[in-house]
This record gives structure tokens, sequence and C-alpha cells, in this order.
């Protein structure tokens, strides 16, 4: 079964399963955990309206909890916790139903949250008697419950019901009795049609509920049909006992099959088959017992691929093949060895076509080792001319017999040759391998093969730039293009003016476009593959490594499309437009459909898992019929289609987040790091995770559920807040890596692109929040920030008073000089003054001493003696 986001869930004996593309999950018992997995015998597998899956196992019935991957063992009513064996799984108005060997019981689905809720068996009325009958089989459709019991002794009867309105004592009522010839094994309906299909032992019966009766012829006949499955396709498809896959087309009422054959690549597994579902996507699975699955792309694009099968002689002469031509009823198949091979037009539709094989030598020739076919050139229905390893041969075709001769031209053509060309008027030009180009006048009128050379000549410029011819190309305005392996090549001149009677050589001169150095506007690549004329008369060329370069005569100047611009590969090996206007491009990475009218050219490239022979192509093995089909050859086999019946499955993918990685250790749900917890529930329905800044390179888990062509799903995402544009990456890596993320909060968005490029509807988001580090936390900067300004204000604070001790010092220095000066002043001051008072004291000392004054005199003179010497003692 598959889940609502895209998960396939497989039944089996060693467990279950789980399946999202890439990666494989198995659950079984784990001891000591009761939310575990029951047991590891799973019987039947149910996903109801709610999105709940439901698991059978030997002896019970689980619910999966997807929250929290865990498990949850309902009890029946009776007690027990085990012990009855469950046949089917179905629903009816939000009731799963129970199908027991010991009855039918219900859970309605809104009970499912209550711990101790017992499923209740119900009893089961039928309104015309009392009898008790034992259900092999069950279903449900709609609100309709249809029960079976496959009589020993009487007809199987089928028996129509439904659940009673009565909440508080529901029943199963049944309405209706249907008797039939045969063991029912299966019923699937039909709405389109509201026809039941009965799976017999006598075949496939339709039933009408609208007529209530059966219609119309049983299918298959005879067959013992166990399983039934009606498909997207319109198709009934019928499995058997044996490894064999039946299948009714309910549009035109063809049958047909499916049978495993192990020397045809693709076929069905050679196994009995247990069961059928077709996913969401278009493939229809099919389990077998003990080989696994087979699965059927039931929106296969319409390709069809033919190979060499060895034990078949009437297969293709080799998987190599190397060109195409065709008449109105036949396809004409040049191959690498074993010749050329003819197959019927009508045998392409077939699944063993047969190929009609025309050796190049009636017998083998000692030393001979390629008898390959390059080209196919057609001259009318009954005449065509082969380019070979051996040289240039012609077939014919004499009433419904073709001959194969070579031709003996003068001088002999018995070279390598790759291309061939025929003019209008039937002139043949030759490119070879190493001999340069050949032109052969027409053969009608020059039964000799009288033909003439032309080589490249290392002091011509004006001779051809190389003798590898891969290809010749005459253009819509009569310009004559040669492409070699060294240069592409214009004759100079009109076509029309060549002279081409035969009677001699016309004198070519060519004008040389040599790529030596990479240069804009010119030619990228010396490997001319094939060209291509466009409609506005461009000439488009498909190179070996320079991708498509697109000349403009008018100029001589190149623009170049490439895997810059969305080519899968460089290597161009064959170009062809459908009616449409789209561009087919053989590559050796696939094959491309380029849509250049639309508003947004854009590539479509298919792969060997969409039904081509193989992602590498050879080269000038491309070609289109008149009715538009086309055909494009490789290493494996070659591939026809009509480009308008090619139709890119347009379902859209689904997402689905898978796991969270650090340091490439998966976290489970309830892991920590540094005591936080990561995951409380699965990564697919969590919103936000935080993560400490150790542990800033993780890996997202991301899912690509679209499972046709699996491999070539791709996954696009971003990180808001970090990246500025979406990344993509192939679906196969299975996660996204994300590498030392700065702290800070992001948005982390995901959709998954599916292999036709479509994107997803649904995209996943969840809040990223790194952790900074301790120190770069907010209370670890307000420290740091007042440490800092405490550095600063100390370096400030010791700078200042620094500076005060320095301008103290020079003020005090200053402050002694200014006292010596002073002193100096005033010692000079007094040594002035001494000399004068000295001459004032004697006098009155004299005058003291040896002179008789009046009294008040004497105390004058006294005051003027003691002032003086006070003074000289200053």
């Amino acid at each position: 079964v598959q889940d609502s986001m895209g998960n396939m869930w497989f039944a089996t004996w060693s467990g279950l399963i789980r399946y999202d593309g890439f990666n494989y999950e198995l659950f079984r018992p784990e001891l000591g955990d009761s939310t575990s997995f029951p047991d590891k015998k799973v019987k039947e597998l149910f996903v109801d309206s709610e999105d709940n899956l439901w698991i059978a196992t030997s002896q019970n019935l689980s619910w999966y909890d997807k929250q929290k991957e865990s498990f949850r063992t309902f009890r029946f009513e009776d007690g027990a916790r085990s012990g009855l064996n469950i046949l089917h799984l179905s629903e009816i108005g939000k009731h799963l139903i129970v199908h027991t060997v010991e009855g039918i019981y219900t859970l309605p689905l809104d009970k499912i949250a209550e711990p101790d809720y017992s499923i209740k068996k119900q009893t089961i009325v039928h309104p015309n008697d009392n009898a008790s009958y034992y259900f092999h089989y069950s279903t449900a459709f709609s609100d309709k419950l249809i029960l079976v019991n496959n009589n020993l002794t009487g007809p199987t009867l089928l028996f129509f019901a439904q659940l009673s309105d009565d909440a508080d004592e529901q029943t199963i009522e049944i309405n209706k009795t249907v008797q039939l010839d045969g063991w029912i094994n299966s019923i699937e309906h039909v709405p389109s049609e509201n026809d039941l299909y009965i799976a017999t032992t006598r075949g496939l019966l339709p039933y009408s509920l609208d007529e209530n009766r059966f219609e119309g012829p049983t299918f298959f006949n005879g067959k013992d049909i166990h399983k039934t499955l009606y498909a997207s396709d319109n198709k009934i498809y019928c499995s058997l006992s044996e490894p064999q896959l039946l299948y009714l087309d309910l549009h035109t009422g063809l049958t047909g099959s499916y049978e495993s054959n192990p020397n045809v690549p693709g076929s069905l597994l050679n196994n009995e088959i247990h069961s059928l579902y077709e996913d969401f996507s278009g493939n229809l699975w099919v389990g077998h017992q003990g080989q696994g699955i087979s699965i059927l792309n039931l929106f296969q694009k319409k390709f069809y691929t033919f190979r060499r099968n060895p034990f078949e002689d009437t297969s293709l002469s080799s998987n190599i093949v190397m060109c195409f031509n065709s008449t109105e009823k036949e396809v004409l198949i040049g191959c690498r060895s074993g010749g050329l091979n003819i197959m019927s037009k009508n045998d392409i539709a077939s699944r063993r076509p047969v190929f009609k094989q025309l050796p190049l030598l009636e017998e083998d020739i000692p030393g001979i080792l390629h008898d390959g076919i390059w080209d196919i050139e057609k001259q009318s229905d009954s005449l065509f001319w082969l380019g070979t390893d051996l040289g240039l041969f012609r077939l014919r075709k004499n009433n419904t017999v073709w001959e194969l001769k070579p031709f003996d031209g003068k001088p002999e053509t018995e070279y390598g040759i790759r291309k061939i060309f025929i003019d209008d008027n039937n002139n043949i030009w030759i490119g070879t391998h190493g001999n340069g180009l050949v032109l052969l006048p027409n053969p009608e009128h020059n039964p000799e093969g009288i033909n003439y050379t032309y080589s490249q000549v290392s002091d011509n410029p004006e001779s051809l730039s190389g003798n590898v011819i891969l290809d010749i190309f005459l253009d819509s305005k009569k310009r004559f293009w040669v492409g070699t392996t060294n240069g592409l090549n214009k004759l100079k001149g009109d076509y029309e003016s060549i002279e081409l009677s035969g009677r001699s050589g016309p004198d070519l001169e060519f004008v040389r476009f040599v790529a030596t150095k990479p240069t804009p506007g010119y030619l990228n690549n010396n490997e001319i593959n094939c060209f291509f004329e466009n409609y506005d008369g461009t000439i488009w060329m498909g190179t070996q490594g320079g991708g498509i370069n697109i000349l403009n005569p008018e100029n001589d100047t190149f623009s170049h499309i490439t895997t810059e611009q969305g080519l899968p590969s460089n290597d161009v090996l064959g170009l062809l437009p459908d009616e449409d206007g789209n561009l087919w491009i053989s590559t050796t990475k696939g094959l491309v459909r380029y849509n250049r009218f639309a508003e947004n050219p854009d590539f479509t490239v298919f792969r060997s898992s969409d039904g081509i022979q193989g992602d590498i192509f050879m080269v000038n093995s491309y070609y289109k019929a008149h009715d538009g089909q086309m055909f494009f050859g490789g290493d494996n086999g070659f591939t026809t289609f009509h480009p308008r019946k090619i139709e890119i499955n347009s379902i859209k993918p689904k997402i689905s987040l898978t796991g969270l990685r650090i340091r490439n250790k998966v976290v489970e749900i309830g892991d920590t790091l540094y005591k936080n917890e990561v995951l409380k529930t699965v990564i697919n329905e969590t919103s936000e995770i935080t993560l400490p800044y150790r542990s800033n390179s993780f890996s997202i888990g991301v899912a690509a559920l679209h499972f046709q062509n699996t491999e070539d799903n791709q996954i696009t995402y971003i990180l808001e807040g970090l990246y500025d544009h979406w990344y993509t990456v192939p679906a196969a890596s299975k996660y996204v890596y994300l590498s030392n993320i700065p702290p800070g909060t992001y948005t982390f968005r995901a959709r998954t692109i599916s292999s036709d490029g479509f994107l997803s509807e649904d995209e996943k988001s969840m809040t990223i929040e790194v952790k900074p580090p301790w120190y770069r936390t907010g209370l670890a900067l307000v420290i740091f920030g007042l440490i800092t300004l405490s550095v600063v204000f100390g370096f400030i604070y010791i700078v200042i008073n620094r500076q005060k001790l320095i301008y103290q010092k020079k003020i005090d220095k200053i402050a002694i000089e200014n006292n010596e000066n002073k002193m100096m002043f005033l010692t000079n001051i007094a040594h002035e003054l001494r000399t004068p008072l000295s001459l004032v004291i004697a006098p009155i000392e004299d005058l003291m001493k040896n002179m008789t004054v009046e009294k008040e005199w004497k105390n004058h003179l006294q005051l003027i003696y003691r002032n003086s010497n006070y003074l000289q003692r200053l």
C-alpha cells in the first residue's frame, strides 16, 4: 500500500518495510519495547480514509503512529490481545472492518485515540433466515460491504451488506444475496461503470450493480484468477498461481498477458504473484513470493525499442545500430556487424518482430573484421545506396526480393564510407573515412562508375579542412556544406553552377571554418556530426564536444547551445525536427526534446528508464520517415516513435523529510545535544529545530516520492537567511548537506522535481536556529563589554595619572627653577643693599659712640641701626 506522503509499505514474512524511492526501513519486534512492531510476519496492509496505516500480522492488528514512529496493538472485545487470525481489512463509513476467522469486527476511526478501546464483534443480520455463515472473503466500497461464502457442497454465496445506523447496537445487515458457480478469490469495483469484476476459479465475471445481475462474457474462461486490480489505464489486471499477469482493456474488451521470460530484459519475475497495487504516480506493483517485486509503468512513454536476442535467429544482427532508411512498408537498419536488417513496419508494435538479414559478404572471409553499414541513402523505393566498411554497395528490390551487391567504380571505392548524399539529379556524393569527398556522377549515365576525389591539401586553404567526412548537406539556398572531423566547409558559389555532367571532375573550392582556439561568435568544436536547417535559414550543427553550433550564413557568425543552456551532454549525434517544431537531439547522455518555441525554451531528457534503447546514441544513427515517425540508434539497439504520442507523466511528486544527521550520526526522537532535546517528533512533522554551535554542520534527509524513473528525480532547496537562490541536487543523494552554518535563525524550504520535470505541490519548511557559542551569547557579550570598559577606563586612568605626574614634575621643576631665580634675585638685591647699609651703619655707630645727641634723636638713630642690621641679615 501507499500512504498519503507517498511512502510505499510492503508486507513480508520478515517484517514491515517502508520505501521512499531510495531508502528501505525495516520494522520488526524489539524486546522490551511495547511500542515496537509486534510480529515479523505481516499478512495484510490497509490505509484508511484518515491516512491511518493498519497492519494485520499472524495474530495481531496494529496501528502505526506516524508522528512518533511507533505501533499500537489493539485488543478485541473478548479481552484477548492476540490470537485472532485476520483475513481481510476494509472500511465503511469511517469504520475499520476487521474480517477474522472468528467473525467480523469493527473499529470506529474516531476511537483510535482511546487507549483502552476494544474492537467489537458485529452481529450479522440476514433478512430471510437466521443461518450462520462462514465468510472466506470480504471487501468494501462506498457504503457497501461484500461478504463471500465459498460453499463446498453448493453454490458460492455473495452477500451485499451495510452497517446499521444504530450507533449503540450497531449490526451488519445483509440486504441481498447472489449465487454463482466457482469459488471467489477477490472482487474489484470499477466506479466508472459501477460494475464488479469477480475473480473466481473459473474466470473473471463482470457483475452490474445497476442491473443487479451478471453481464457480458466470462473473461479468461477456465482460469483460476487470484488477485484483481482496476488500474488508471482502464485495465483490469489479474494474477494466477503461475507467474503470469493477465489484463482486460475495458475500453476495447481486448485481453492480453505479461509473462515471465528470463531471456527478455524487463519481463515479469518468474514466481507466483501474491499482491497487486497501483501507486499515485502510475506504477503497477506486482508482489511475488520469494523474488521481490515487478513494477509495470502504466504511463510508459510510447517508445518502441528493439535489441538483439542471441537466442532468436530473426532478431537484429547487432545491438550497435548505425543508420536507417525506409520504404513505404519496410524499414532498413544498418548495424555495426552482420550486414543489413529489414523489418516490416507492421511489426513495429509487435513484441517479437522478424528481422530479415542481408550480409555484405556471401561468406566469411578471413581477415575481414568489420562489415558495418554506416549510411543508407534512398534513390527510390527500389534502389538504395549503402556506405559500408567495405565500400559502396547498391541495394535493389526485384519484385519482392532485395539484392545487395558492391558497386565497382573507377577508381574503385573499396574503402570505408561514412556518409552518402544524393542530389535531385541522382549525382552521388560520398563521404569517406580518411579519403576525403568523392563525387560519383549519376550512375545511370555513368555505368563505369567514374568518380572524382577531393581531399585536404596542406598548402591549399581552399581545399577541404579534413579527410574524414561525417555529414554532407545542401540547404534550401543551394549552399553545399561538408562536415568533417577537422572543421566545417562551405562550397564557394552556388551548387547548381557546378559542372556535374560527369565528363570531367569540377573544380571545387571551399571556405573553411576551423576552430583553433575559443573565440566568441565562432565555431567552438571541429567535429561536425550532423546538419539541420532552421526555418530562419540558420544552419544548426551537432558537434562532438561543442553542443549545437548555430551558423548565420549571412554574416558567418556562430551561437551555441551547450550544457550551460540545459543540454545533458555536449556530444550531439543527431538532430531531427518534429511536426510541432520541437527538435529531437540524440546525445551520449540520453535523447532530448528541445521545445524551442515555448515562452521559456526547455529540454526534456529521455533515458533508458523511459523505454529508449539506452543513454548512448551513435553518429548518423537517426532518421525521420515521411509519416513523421523517428528512429534513433545506439549501442543497445534502436528506438522508434511518433513524437506526438510521447506524453510525459504530469503527476506531481510528493515530498517527505526522512531524517536528520549530525556528524554523520542519525538523530532519533528524544536524542539530546548538550542536554537539549533536538527532535520531539519525526522530522517530517517538525516545524523547528535548535542546534548548538558545535553542530552547525548537518544534513536533512529529503525523499522525492514519485516512482517512475526515481533515479531522475531531483530535490530543490533554499536556506533563507543565508542563501539567495535555490539549489538543486539529485534525489539519489538522499540528503541535503548544510555545512558551517553561522549562528542565526533560518528557514529551510524544500520541494521535489519528478523525472519529467514537474515540481511538487507541497513544500516542506522548517525553522532552524543555530545557537551562538557561549562567548557570543548576550550575557557573555555584556560581561565582555564591562571588562572591556574596565580595561579601557583603567588604561585611561593610568595614562591620565601618568600624564599628571609628568606635568607635576615639570611644574615642580619650574617651581624650583623659579625659587632659585628668586633666591639669586634676592641675593643680588641683598648684596646690592648690604653695601649702602654698611655705609649707613658705620656712621651711626660713630655717632652713637662719640657724639652727644638729644635723647629723641638717639632713639631715632638706634631704630635706624636696628633696621639696617635686620635688612643686612636678610
